[in-house]
C-alpha cells in the first residue's frame, strides 16, 4: 500500500470516529494521522516507544474533548524506524462508569 492509499484509508476515520491511527518516523515527524486523532497529543507515547524499542500500551489520554486509551508500537520498514499509534475513544465508557459509581454511592 502506498502513502496516498494509506492516507485515503485513514481519512475515512473522520473526526468523531471512536478509533484513531497515526504513524511517526524515528525523528517523530508525523507521516500519517487519521482525522479522528486531530487535537490528541500522541507524540509523548511515540517518543517513549521509540526510545525503549518496546510497545507502550493502555495509556489514558485526553484531547479534542474526549477520553482515549492509546498504545504505541515500534515498527521497522525498509530499514526505517517508525512508531505506530492506535487509540480508542473511551469517553462514553468512562461516563457510564462514573454514573454507575455515583448511583452506587447513593445507595
Amino acid at each position: 500500500m502506498d502513502r496516498p492509499e494509506a492516507s485515503a484509508l485513514l481519512s475515512t476515520l473522520e473526526p468523531g470516529a471512536p478509533v484513531g491511527v497515526a504513524v511517526h518516523d524515528g525523528e517523530l515527524r508525523e507521516l500519517l494521522r487519521s482525522p479522528s486523532l486531530e487535537g490528541v497529543e500522541v507524540e509523548g507515547g511515540a517518543r517513549q516507544a521509540l526510545a525503549t524499542g518496546r510497545a507502550l500500551t493502555g495509556i489514558e489520554l485526553t484531547g479534542a474533548g474526549r477520553a482515549w486509551v492509546g498504545s504505541w508500537y515500534p515498527l521497522e520498514r525498509a530499514g526505517r524506524r517508525l512508531v505506530g499509534t492506535v487509540a480508542v475513544d473511551v469517553t462514553e465508557h468512562d461516563a457510564a462508569e462514573a454514573s454507575l459509581r455515583a448511583s452506587s454511592d447513593r445507595l
